[in-house]
């Protein structure tokens, strides 16, 4: 249990504004600040902004829903111009892979605060491109994993264990720090080259060892650790109460197979992106259901069943009206 994560964690990480504004004042205050600092968006939404203190909620919705679409492909032609201009002063916390070092990334990152750090994406259709986070991106995007840790059953002060390949998303790099991270957030990142009866075993022996109540890992991976386990006849560790996978589909038959050899575990199954964030989180038993986090983004439906998605706490690389590369149907509940 790390000790910030203990005292400051989950529940504290960003205190809800009093009184919380609504999602459509949220959205204008992003498309203000993508119009004036972000090259791809500028003058975009001059026209729709202007006229929005005199429309219903109907109308502004209804107009909003008719501004461009954003794509993957703009994301990747582009990347430079999603970036808001005052980031350019920013000090970067990776290069190539790299940390700047260990002095310099805890002042940019704890103390100036004024750091910006990249983040890869491949997603469905494996075009490879990036976004960047500062410090504000940074603290609600890690605020979107944390609330899809908590829907899954992890608390506040619980350890938790990251099982990711070692080429994806920084991992060797946040893995040399897994010492620190566990001693003040509780986390640990377990980085692996291959799925092996060795590396499944390192992954337990530090499930164990830091008393993690939860692991995050991909659908796939988390099925080949299972075979592995059941061929080795390896027991899960007690302290392991909870299972957190996303990035791909996870079929029942799988998820069924899987339980059975971790027949204490709640596993569940989040939805998101690097390019947002986590935006929802499985609701019910179905793992093709899903709640929205509407605090992190607006949801619409798209062309052919795809799904538009504006997050609605990015400022330094802003996504809006952003076309994902899968197929869903946007539902609205009894709550609205």
């Amino acid at each position: 249990m790390g000790w910030i994560s203990k005292h400051i964690g989950h529940e504290k990480l960003l205190p809800p504004l009093s009184p919380a504004p609504s999602q459509r004042e949220v959205l204008q205050t992003i498309l203000k600040e993508a119009q004036d600092n972000v090259p791809f968006y500028k003058n975009r939404y001059a026209d729709f902004l202007s006229r929005a203190p005199g429309m219903s909620d109907e109308n502004f919705w209804s107009i909003f829903s008719k501004t461009p679409i954003t794509t993957k492909q703009d994301l990747k032609d582009q990347n430079d111009a999603f970036t808001n201009e005052r980031l350019n002063s920013y000090a970067p916390l990776m290069k190539n892979g790299e940390t700047r070092g260990t002095f310099k990334t805890a002042y940019h990152l704890f103390f100036a605060k004024d750091f910006k750090l990249p983040l890869s994406t491949g997603g469905t259709s494996g075009t490879p491109t990036y976004r960047w986070l500062d410090y504000n991106d940074a603290r609600t995007m890690a605020q979107s994993f944390l609330d899809s840790f908590h829907c899954n059953g992890w608390r506040r002060g619980e350890s938790l264990v990251v099982y990711y390949p070692i080429r994806s998303y920084f991992t060797q790099s946040y893995a040399r720090y897994s010492g620190i991270l566990n001693s003040l957030f509780g986390l640990s990142v377990v980085p692996f080259e291959d799925i092996t009866k060795d590396s499944v075993k390192t992954l337990l022996r530090r499930l164990e060892s830091n008393k993690a109540s939860l692991l995050v890992i991909f659908p796939c991976v988390l099925q080949r650790v299972a075979e592995i386990m059941k061929e080795e006849k390896l027991s899960p560790p007690a302290c392991l109460h909870y299972i957190n996978v996303s990035g791909e589909f996870f079929l029942d038959c799988s998820k069924s197979f899987i339980q059975k050899i971790f027949p204490h575990c709640r596993i569940e199954n989040t939805y998101g992106a690097v390019e947002i964030g986590e935006i929802a989180h499985q609701n019910g038993a179905s793992s093709f259901d899903y709640k929205v986090f509407g605090d992190h983004a607006y949801i619409e439906q798209g062309p052919d069943d795809t799904l538009l998605v504006t997050s609605l706490t990015q400022k330094a690389f802003p996504m809006i009206r952003y076309q994902m590369e899968d197929k869903g149907i946007v539902r609205t509940d009894d709550t609205g």
